[in-house]
């Protein structure tokens, strides 16, 4: 039920959000390479505050869904070891898109049945059929943008830590190759070029397999 106390919360990420949003209006690659030097000497002499302060915000970027997740994988991959910045990343990401999916389970029900209708179809439908699988190779597979993933999965019946336990898992492959395109940070003209055609295939046979071997098994049984 809406309460004060979920009423508060709601407004505090909305605020944080709106003030990332007014903070940061220019934020592109540009904007990072040209700032690389100051921001690496932050993290250098205030790692622990650094790092937690990148944190809060990549979970608040998610959860608004304002556009700069992909930029700030791209800083982390410059910043930090790779399984730091893959394992740091993938926890955030998976916060802020619990926050999401919360929120459109709480808040946001009748607006997304309104706006979203013919999507929330097609994803409950698959949900129905193959379960926290189909979750998982949404997560692999970027057929619908990482928003609405969020909001109509909030939709379905799916526990809260399913959804988190799976999205996190979900997230790996495609957060690493960020990772490891911002170690090279300086040599990235424009976000497209991350994911290359290859690379993108990759992850459509990647996030195919949890399906395929449900499939499989049903016409096992059907067969027998």
């Amino acid at each position: 039920m809406f309460n004060s106390k979920k009423a508060l919360i709601l407004l505090i990420f909305l605020l944080f959000g709106a003030a990332l949003w007014i903070t940061f209006p220019e934020c592109n690659l540009e904007f990072l390479k040209e700032n690389m030097k100051l921001i690496q000497r932050a993290k250098t002499e205030y790692p622990v505050l650094f790092l937690i302060l990148f944190l809060l915000i990549y979970i608040c970027v998610t959860a608004t869904s304002i556009p700069l997740a992909s930029l700030l994988s791209l800083l982390a991959g410059a910043l930090f070891n790779p399984l730091l910045a893959t394992l740091s990343v993938c926890a955030a990401a998976t916060i802020g898109a619990t926050l999401s999916f919360l929120a459109s389970r709480y808040f946001f029900k009748a607006w997304i049945d309104r706006r979203f209708a013919q999507v929330k179809g097609t994803i409950s439908q698959e949900f129905q059929k193959h379960g926290w699988k189909y979750l998982l190779s949404l997560r692999l597979m970027p057929i619908f943008p990482f928003f609405l993933i969020n909001l109509i999965m909030g939709m379905t019946p799916i526990k809260t830590k399913t959804y988190m336990l799976v999205s996190f898992i979900g997230m790996i492959p495609g957060t690493f190759i960020y990772i490891n395109a911002g170690q090279q940070i300086a040599q990235v003209n424009k976000l497209e070029d991350v994911l290359s055609p290859p690379l993108l295939f990759s992850l459509f046979l990647l996030g195919a397999l949890p399906l395929a071997g449900r499939l499989k098994l049903m016409r096992f049984f059907n067969d027998h």
